[in-house]
């Protein structure tokens, strides 16, 4: 069977375990050992199979343990069908996330490590600010102290992937007196656009090589000290876990980077319970009956939510939907309060 190597790209960190996990989740490789299709083959991944002929990705070990990626043609195949460039690019793309990686754990437990994985992010974001205030003004230096800055530092704007979670993070904010925000406070409303930013992206497993394995809100001297540690490596800005939705992520960009961002759209709204609430019954219900909105935060005032729950004519999914938003919104100590 004919056979050409279309293009090779060797490692330069040694194949491992998490090296395998990397590239099967990046590069969609299968590992087995060594097989018919090379004697050294590891990996492979068929791109195309029509019969006449194939075309592949495969891992070839080497004697030192490092490894090369390769895209082969096997048999008769039509070379005009196909472009090879994006996986090329794809596969060298993922080989130096591995390799930063690979950096990362040989330092760990070092105040400073060598280099960071970062990553090119693009997307859309949401911004909620007071209704006279630029989405993109920000003040030469920050004016009080924040997750990941401190007063007087660089300015930070911060930005959601969800307008959901950016109204339960403004609505949480008042606490015990959220009810004069309940029921809609005006705020300019910003849709951003982040055009290909260099992010420290702290969904991944990024933040243990920094020395923590939680990104948690409460502990600031942490995060404040990876905000600075990424600054000063090259990073334009974070790409955070946010605490209320596993789909949306929170954007903190350096205030230098602010040439990354293009307003899409900006418009001063009213914003509630309604726009707070994830898709589902629970938001259907506070657009369609405003009372409603009332009765919740009533509910949840007087500690009698539970009970409330059980007296609203509502299907178990919708009790439930409510349940989930009183959640995100005060954590469960407030919600399971019940009151015969």
């Amino acid at each position: 069977m004919n056979q050409s190597i279309i293009w090779s790209i060797p490692s330069d960190f040694p194949f491992d375990d998490r090296a395998e996990t990397h590239l099967g989740a990046h590069l969609g490789l299968m590992f087995h050992g060594a097989s018919s299709l090379g004697a050294h083959t590891i990996g492979h991944r068929f791109l195309h199979d029509d019969g006449k002929g194939s075309l592949l990705l495969r891992v070839i070990i080497r004697t030192d343990e490092s490894f090369v990626v390769q895209m082969v043609s096997l048999g008769d195949l039509d070379f005009e069908l196909f472009d090879f460039t994006e996986w090329m690019v794809r596969t060298k793309v993922a080989m130096q996330k591995q390799s930063n990686m690979t950096v990362f754990h040989e330092n760990r437990g070092k105040e400073f490590p060598e280099r960071i994985p970062l990553t090119e992010a693009s997307g859309n974001f949401f911004r909620i600010t007071p209704p006279n205030v630029d989405p993109l003004k920000l003040p030469k230096s920050a004016l009080f102290s924040g997750q990941f800055h401190r007063e007087g530092d660089s300015p930070i704007l911060y930005a959601t992937s969800s307008l959901s979670d950016a109204c339960l993070e403004l609505i949480a904010k008042h606490g015990a007196a959220f009810r004069e925000v309940a029921f809609g406070i005006r705020r300019r409303v910003s849709h951003l656009y982040l055009d290909s930013a260099l992010v420290l992206d702290l969904r991944t497993s990024a933040n243990f090589a920094l020395g923590t394995t939680v990104i948690d809100p409460s502990h600031s001297d942490v995060t404040r000290r990876i905000a600075s540690q990424a600054r000063d490596f090259g990073a334009e800005g974070l790409l955070v876990p946010t605490k209320y939705s596993t789909e949306a992520v929170n954007l903190v960009l350096f205030g230098h980077a602010l040439h990354h961002v293009t307003v899409l759209e900006t418009e001063i709204r009213s914003l509630g319970l309604a726009d707070a609430a994830p898709d589902g019954p629970a938001k259907n219900r506070f657009k369609n009956e405003p009372r409603v909105v009332n009765d919740f935060v009533t509910a949840l005032e007087d500690g009698r939510f539970e009970h409330w729950l059980a007296t609203l004519d509502a299907a178990d999914d919708e009790r439930q939907s409510f349940r989930e938003l009183a959640n995100l919104l005060f954590g469960l100590s407030l919600v399971e309060k019940t009151v015969p």
